[in-house]
């Protein structure tokens, strides 16, 4: 039996319990997220909690978890395989289920790829939709620049990238346009503008390409004022003159610079802008010794310059009375070839071939000879340079018997105590007698202060370096002179015949 205090109750309860549930169902349905679905008032019903669209990094895309409340079972269908769920669903009702979103990382494309998850419960007609996008991959693709002239001009490079992206510089002066970029999937031109580059050094500078995820740097160059010679710096002459062409290669204005006292030269032109061919005319050379010069090119820039040597070589000396001189003076013939046969009879002593010529200083001496005499033994011929002011000693180079009765020859050579250095050095070589055409001796300044570096050559073939005390640190001219000694044969007389000297001097 109900009684009247039971009624009331109940009437009480149903006050406090009802609207309790509905401002439960009223909060559960005002959640943004949340997607919810009744197919009868508190009767069947679906909801998932999650955000309507997610996005995902194409590479380590994080994992996302979801709830799920079915009033029935339920089941979730991913469009692609990709994308997928744990768990994908349900043979029960679930009060509330967390559902695990996992993404398989994108690494074939750069494109973005999308799935749709489905969600639906038996008995209830209305499906739940969640719609996954991933990024492809990040794309940064940054081309070439050419070199920028000096002058300064625009050049250009292309940017492919799917991500926005923003271009830097420290570098002053550079201007880039645009500094930034969209996601596109055509490539972007960019301008680089250079100003003046007014230095002869090539100077460079780092372009910086940035995305979110990546950077690329480019290296943007430019030329410096370009000078140079083509060929060779060094230039030759014949004695009876003639004409040769230097081709430049350079960006700058120019001058042609010939010193007033090599008058003997002359250029077609005295300046010009850029590439340019410079003829210069060298006529005979009358003297006796070759003759050079330097030829200077210069720019505005004050550190680009350079410059070429021309070598006008003369005609050999003879050796005749004009610039030689017997001692005693009947030791030697002068022959109508220009040839001098300088002669000492059996056990006559030593007799001497002395140049008249009072110039000569550093520089290579080479003397050929048509016909060399030596006695079998112990005769000795010298070719011998000194100072002015000496009669003996010097730099002297000399081949004598290496014993009794054979071609075969040792050779010595000396530097006198005028040097300060070796007396005598003798050393065995394999040369034949009738094999020897020309004596060299290379007299040189040495890169050590008060010192001349020496070089002793039989035809070609070096036989001896040597360094000695510089005895002509003065400027004195220097004389050549050929001795020839024949004290101990007394029935063999000893002969040399010089044809030729060519002398060029440093």
């Amino acid at each position: 039996m109900i009684t009247k205090k039971y009624m009331e109750m109940k009437n009480i309860l149903k006050k406090i319990v009802f609207p309790v549930i509905s401002m439960g169902i009223l909060f559960s349905c005002a959640d943004r997220y949340e997607i919810d679905s009744q197919t009868g008032k508190f009767e069947k019903s679906l909801t998932v909690v999650s955000d309507s669209v997610y996005y995902f990094e194409a590479t380590s895309p994080r994992e996302v978890v979801m709830s799920l409340n079915s009033s029935s079972a339920w089941e979730c269908i991913s469009s692609e395989d990709w994308c997928s769920v744990d768990p994908a669903s349900s043979d029960m009702s679930s009060l509330i289920e967390d559902i695990t979103l996992t993404i398989e990382e994108n690494t074939e494309s750069f494109t973005e790829r999308t799935a749709t998850l489905t969600f639906s419960a038996q008995g209830i007609g209305v499906e739940k939709k969640v719609e996954i996008v991933q990024y492809g991959l990040s794309r940064l693709e940054v081309g070439e620049i050419e070199v920028i002239a000096e002058g300064g001009e625009t050049k250009t490079f292309s940017v492919l990238s799917n991500r926005d992206y923003t271009i830097t510089t420290s570098a002053d002066w550079l201007n880039i346009s645009p500094m930034n970029g969209t996601p596109s999937d055509q490539e972007q031109t960019i301008s680089v503008t250079a100003s003046s580059n007014a230095g002869q050094e090539k100077r460079s500078a780092v372009v910086l390409i940035k995305t979110n995820d990546q950077q690329k740097e480019l290296v943007v160059n430019q030329a410096g004022i370009g000078f140079e010679i083509d060929g060779e710096k060094t230039r030759y002459v014949s004695q009876t003159g003639s004409s040769l062409e230097v081709n430049l290669v350079t960006t700058s204005s120019w001058s042609v610079v010939i010193p007033q006292s090599n008058d003997w030269i002359s250029a077609n032109v005295n300046s010009g802008d850029g590439d340019g061919t410079v003829t210069f005319t060298v006529g005979e050379n009358p003297g006796l010794y070759q003759r050079k010069s330097y030829v200077y090119f210069e720019t505005p820039l004050a550190s680009l310059k350079d410059s070429i040597l021309i070598v006008q070589k003369a005609d050999p000396i003879p050796f005749t009375a004009e610039y030689f001189v017997g001692v005693p003076a009947n030791s030697v013939t002068f022959n109508d070839d220009g040839s001098a046969t300088l002669y000492a009879a059996p056990g006559s002593g030593s007799k001497v071939l002395k140049s008249t010529i009072s110039d000569f200083s550093y520089g290579k001496y080479t003397v050929y000879f048509s016909d060399i005499v030596i006695a079998y033994t112990s005769g000795t011929m010298l070719m011998s340079i000194t100072a002015q002011d000496k009669t003996y000693g010097g730099i002297s180079w000399g081949a004598f018997a290496k014993e009794t009765y054979t071609d075969s020859w040792a050779s010595e050579y000396w530097i006198s105590d005028a040097f300060g250095s070796k007396i005598r050095q003798r050393f065995d070589n394999d040369v034949l007698r009738e094999d020897i055409e020309k004596f060299i001796i290379d007299v040189r300044k040495s890169e050590t202060e008060g010192k001349v570096d020496i070089d002793f050559y039989i035809n070609d073939i070096l036989l001896k370096s040597e360094q000695g005390n510089d005895g002509f640190a003065s400027g004195d001219p220097m004389i050549l002179s050929f001795w020839i000694y024949n004290y101990y044969d007394k029935a063999n007389p000893a002969v040399f015949e010089p044809i030729s000297l060519i002398y060029e001097p440093y």
